[in-house]
């Protein structure tokens, strides 16, 4: 087992993983000034861990969920981000989405900081804007042409009968673009309050997303 200390993580791999601890470090230490300043560095003090698995088989031993799927590779816990090697990731991805999807999972840790305890459709959508994960957003428009948008509780639900990330994403778009960042990161902090934070029920909110969403399709 290899680990390695900087000022912001703590890397772990198994020694024959190096040049993948080395690929997800640069990746890391790249992106990390930006979301931190964006989420208004919240690390303090905090270093994160960052477990590195050699194979998916390893990965989903890990995490302990019952029937894993291929895609899943990567996982978030406060401190600590478990995921699988860039050089080995599987048939559902490449080491490009691996390196991405450890970004997602550090914007994660990050808002754990923050505050754990906030909804799906809000922790996966600044995870994945920070990352900018928007390849899926076709789906997203498809809803929409349908009169099939979810609700947010809809988001909430695990498993979601939508794919919560494509969604999740388009409704932090929407209120970065609406309120600006320092709102959502407000909400983050305090989420016992939407109203009272972004001045409308979830319910109005979503009604403006959809809104929104017909203008930009438009």
């Amino acid at each position: 087992m290899h680990t390695r200390d900087n000022k912001n993580f703590t890397f772990i791999s198994a020694d024959r993983d190096i040049q993948s601890l080395d690929l997800i470090e640069q990746t890391l230490e790249s992106e990390f000034p930006r979301i931190s300043s964006d989420l208004g560095n919240p690390q303090a003090d905090n270093k994160i861990t960052v477990q590195i698995f050699p194979d998916l088989s390893s990965f989903h031993s890990a995490i302990g969920i019952d029937n894993p799927q291929p895609w899943m590779i990567g996982d978030a816990r406060p401190g600590l981000i478990r995921i699988v090697s860039p050089l080995n990731p599987g048939p559902k991805h490449s080491m490009d989405s691996i390196l991405q999807c450890a970004i997602h999972e550090m914007a994660h840790v990050l808002t754990f900081f923050i505050n754990f305890e906030i909804p799906s459709w809000l922790s996966e959508g600044i995870a994945t804007w920070e990352a900018r994960q928007k390849e899926r957003l076709d789906i997203v428009y498809k809803h929409l042409d349908q009169n099939n948008m979810p609700t947010f509780d809809d988001l909430n639900e695990f498993p979601c009968s939508y794919d919560v990330y494509p969604f999740s994403y388009s409704i932090v778009e929407f209120l970065k673009v609406t309120y600006g960042f320092s709102k959502i990161i407000e909400l983050v902090a305090d989420y016992s309050s939407p109203e009272k934070t972004l001045g409308k029920t979830l319910s109005e909110i979503r009604d403006d997303w959809i809104e929104y969403l017909r203008k930009q399709k438009d």
